[in-house]
């Protein structure tokens, strides 16, 4: 559920700034509304999921529908926490750095959700937790790309 709040929060709060951001056209809306996409719809999640995932690593398995015990949601928990400070210091950097964390949250965010679509069809998880993460891996990477597409 935190997942589809903070999506739909950081592109609402990046259309009113966007929408603040008077004079710049298409350009200066996407670029505002990328910064806020950024630190709210990934960097927010990212680093509230890298606490769970790293020191309630059994919680989050449960309620993903997954083993507990298993180690690689400590790894999940490490880059969760490494893409979200990415993502919040891409609220205040441009230059090269934007298309870097498009680039690296695009191709995390489309390999989780097809592992989300996986569990869904193969495993018939229908949880909340896998369910919500299966359409919004895919809608940040469009987003992202989209936005930083209009921006340059």
């Amino acid at each position: 559920m935190l997942i589809a709040i903070c999506y739909v929060a950081g592109i609402l709060a990046g259309s009113i700034a966007g929408a603040a951001h008077t004079g710049s056209g298409v350009s200066g809306f996407a670029s505002e509304m990328l910064r806020w996409v950024f630190l709210i719809s990934v960097g927010v999640p990212l680093l509230i999921s890298s606490g769970f995932h790293t020191f309630r690593g059994e919680v989050s398995a449960r309620r993903l529908g997954w083993p507990p015990g298993n180690p690689f949601q400590t790894e999940v928990g490490i880059w969760d926490g490494a893409g979200g400070v990415i993502a919040v210091v891409a609220f205040w950097r441009h230059d090269g750095f934007w298309l870097a964390t498009v680039i690296a949250h695009s191709l995390f965010w489309t390999g989780a959700g097809i592992v989300h679509v996986r569990e869904i069809v193969k495993e018939r998880n229908l949880r909340a937790d896998n369910l919500l993460p299966a359409v919004v891996n895919f809608l940040v990477p469009v987003t992202l790309i989209s936005l930083y597409a209009l921006a340059s």
